[in-house]
């Protein structure tokens, strides 16, 4: 199968305001978000204004499937907020917030959200731009598909994107799997 060149699809911003320093190791999980907003672009702009919420990804995918890199993947970008891989601990009406204790995800992972609002459906575009974008950072990091994770998995009961009516992870993982699989 011959795969279209996505990477003229990447603009590197390389503009958050919130993220960590460099990471001491390789990334080991890719984590998949959804963000509300009219366009990745917006909601770039709204996570750099804000100090109220220290927010970031590494990539943002548009519904015309851009990519727009907010930072680089060898930084941690803050995006997985209280969470855990394997076994986390899940929130509860008494520990809505840092049910983890505060543990993150973060410095083991890269984060990429698809921009949709809630329950709306990905493009077909983004779709491909995200197949595109894990497996070249599967593939440069070693990263097994099973680690190809949604931050509800990460953060059960605190977060809930992407949405199963947006992205069923199992189906998302199978779908991926092929798309390394295809020559």
């Amino acid at each position: 199968m011959t795969r279209p060149n996505l990477q003229s699809r990447v603009t590197r911003l390389d503009s958050a305001v919130h993220h960590g320093p460099v990471r001491a190791s390789a990334p080991t999980i890719l984590l998949m978000h959804t963000t509300e907003g009219d366009s990745a672009q917006s909601s770039i702009d709204y996570l750099n204004s804000t100090h109220d919420k220290k927010a970031s990804y590494h990539y943002l995918i548009d519904r015309d499937g851009t990519m727009l890199r907010m930072t680089r993947p060898d930084i941690i970008a803050y995006h997985a907020g209280d969470s855990a891989w394997p076994d986390p601990v899940p929130a509860t009406p008494e520990n809505p917030d840092r049910p983890n204790g505060g543990r993150s995800i973060n410095a083991q992972s890269l984060g990429f959200a698809w921009a949709n609002r809630a329950g709306e459906a990905l493009t077909s575009a983004q779709i491909e731009s995200a197949l595109w974008l894990c497996s070249v950072y599967a593939q440069l990091y070693n990263i097994p598909v099973d680690r190809v994770l949604a931050h509800r998995e990460v953060s059960p009961g605190r977060k809930e994107d992407p949405l199963p009516s947006v992205m069923d992870m199992v189906a998302w993982r199978t779908l991926l799997t092929t798309y390394l699989g295809a020559d």
